[in-house]
């Protein structure tokens, strides 16, 4: 039953992204929902485990990985504390090099 809800949920997302293809060449979105953190120091030797950062993190990535599609992220500046923050490009299926094209204008025009 899970299985068949889950694949259904896919296909729903994966046409999602046909119709928006079908109007645009990329999507540009921030690599995450959140400015990042600094890390504290006491978490370096063991790591930390905070479940709001990574749903945060990971909002904008994870249709794309869902679905197969390619996307990358290139730096768009520093927040306020000085910590790299990022857009996320992605683009159709089989269309990397549309993918770079875009990325590698972003990065030289400094949109």
């Amino acid at each position: 039953k899970h299985y068949m809800q889950s694949s259904a949920q896919k296909t729903r997302a994966i046409n999602m992204f046909k119709s928006i293809f079908a109007k645009v060449d990329v999507i540009v979105t921030p690599t995450t929902a959140c400015l990042p953190k600094r890390i504290d120091p006491s978490a370096l030797p063991y790591g930390e485990m905070d479940e709001s950062n990574i749903l945060m993190t990971m909002w904008f990535v994870y249709l794309a990985n869902l679905c197969g599609l390619p996307a990358i992220s290139v730096n768009a500046g520093y927040s306020e504390n000085g910590l790299p923050v990022g857009v996320m490009l992605t683009a159709p299926w089989w269309r990397e090099d549309m993918l770079f094209s875009a990325a590698t204008h972003l990065k030289t025009e400094q949109v």
